[in-house]
């Protein structure tokens, strides 16, 4: 947008003849233009490129005689805006990401390239290396939509791409959360294995003192059973 081109273009015709009408064709189109205020000049100028001028262009014109010339092969025009790519599009703070401004276009090898943030330049304040902006430790501050153009054509901006930077205290909130149910997992664990050692101490006491309970009426019984002495018999008489 904003720039224009020039389709040069000359003619002749039979002098015996004369011009009817001149006009140019685009993608089969008839765009019935003036080709041009000099004699045998049919120059076509473009203004304020953008895509749909992309095509083939044709010089046609008519004579009185009822002739019909076109200029055959035509012109093939090919316009392209400049592109940028985020890779990665989505980052996490303190990583790093880099924006590529590319265009199918041929551009001088002193090409400069400059960046804007949300319509702002950026180009100052960041690394940038051929048609790439490099952004080292990503902050929030870094995230927005961002747009290239080429030095002395400014007002021929790229299109834009959003770039998105995850906050930390995201990862490190789920990190704390994943550690406190860790812990409190941890912690109903040793509960159960402490209420198990207390459950089987008991277990354990109750089975001694049953089977005390049962030595000592077993050593009753016994006594109980047993038949005198003879020397407890003599006492006895």
């Amino acid at each position: 947008m904003g720039s224009s081109v020039d389709i040069s273009c000359t003619y002749w015709y039979p002098r015996d003849d004369s011009i009817k009408e001149m006009f140019w064709v685009h993608n089969q189109k008839s765009m019935h233009r003036h080709a041009g205020e000099k004699e045998n000049s049919c120059t076509l100028r473009l203004e304020d490129i953008r895509e749909s001028h992309s095509g083939e262009y044709t010089f046609s014109f008519t004579t009185g005689k009822g002739q019909n010339y076109s200029g055959l092969p035509g012109v093939n025009i090919s316009v392209t805006d400049l592109q940028v790519w985020a890779h990665p599009d989505t980052v996490k703070e303190r990583d790093k990401a880099t924006l590529t401004c590319n265009t199918t276009c041929t551009l001088s090898n002193d090409t400069t390239f400059i960046w804007y943030k949300n319509g702002q330049p950026v180009t100052d304040k960041n690394s940038t290396r051929d048609n790439k902006l490099h952004l080292n430790l990503v902050s929030s501050e870094d995230a927005g939509s961002y747009s290239c153009a080429v030095r002395g054509y400014e007002s021929l901006s790229s299109t834009t791409v959003s770039l998105t930077v995850r906050s930390m205290k995201v990862g490190i909130m789920l990190f704390v959360l994943v550690k406190g149910v860790t812990s409190l997992l941890a912690v109903g664990a040793l509960i159960a294995v402490t209420v198990t050692c207390v459950r089987g101490t008991r277990r354990k006491r109750n089975d001694v003192q049953r089977r005390a309970q049962d030595s000592g009426v077993y050593e009753t019984l016994q006594r109980r059973e047993t038949p005198p002495t003879e020397m407890e018999l003599k006492d006895l008489s």
